[in-house]
C-alpha cells in the first residue's frame, strides 16, 4: 500500500508525514512536492490513496485531478484534495470530479491524518502485521 502526498509547502506536509508515519506501517508514503513528476509517481507506484493540494508548482492540481481520473477504472487512487481556495466553480469543478473527501488549508492536522487513515482503512488493515496495531 502506497500513499502519495503532493504538497508544496514542506511544513504542512513534514507535520503530515511525521503523523502518518507513526500510525502507517514503515515505508508506504511518498512525498511529491511538484506537480510536473506526481503521473510519473503514479504509475510506477500504484498508490491507493493521493492526498492533493490545488496549489502545486509545475502543474496545478486540478489539472492533475482530471488526469488522475482519466487512468482506468481499476488503476485509479483514492484522491484527497488540499486546497487555499474553496469557493465557486472551483469546489463545484473538484465535487464534480468525486475525491474521497476536500480539506480545506489551513486545517487540524490531526483530523487530516484521520481521515487519510479511514480512507485507507481497508488497506492498512490488510497489509499491517496485526502487533503493529492502527488505532480504530
Amino acid at each position: 500500500m502506497k500513499i502519495i502526498i503532493a504538497e508544496a509547502d514542506r511544513e504542512l506536509c513534514s507535520d503530515l508525514c511525521a503523523r502518518l508515519r507513526k500510525r502507517l506501517p514503515a515505508g508506504p508514503l511518498e512525498v511529491v512536492d511538484d506537480g510536473r513528476g506526481l503521473m510519473e509517481r503514479v504509475m510506477a507506484l500504484h498508490p491507493v490513496l493521493v492526498v492533493l493540494d490545488t496549489l502545486l508548482p509545475g502543474r496545478d492540481g486540478l489539472s492533475l485531478l482530471h488526469d488522475l481520473r482519466r487512468l482506468p477504472r481499476d488503476s485509479q487512487p483514492e484522491v484527497s484534495v488540499l486546497s487555499r481556495l474553496l469557493g465557486g466553480p472551483l469546489l463545484t469543478e473538484i465535487a464534480q470530479l468525486q475525491p474521497a473527501f476536500v480539506t480545506p488549508l489551513p486545517c487540524d492536522l490531526q483530523e487530516l491524518t484521520e481521515r487519510i487513515l479511514n480512507c485507507c482503512r481497508e488497506q492498512i488493515s490488510a497489509g499491517m502485521d496485526p502487533s503493529m496495531g492502527v488505532d480504530q
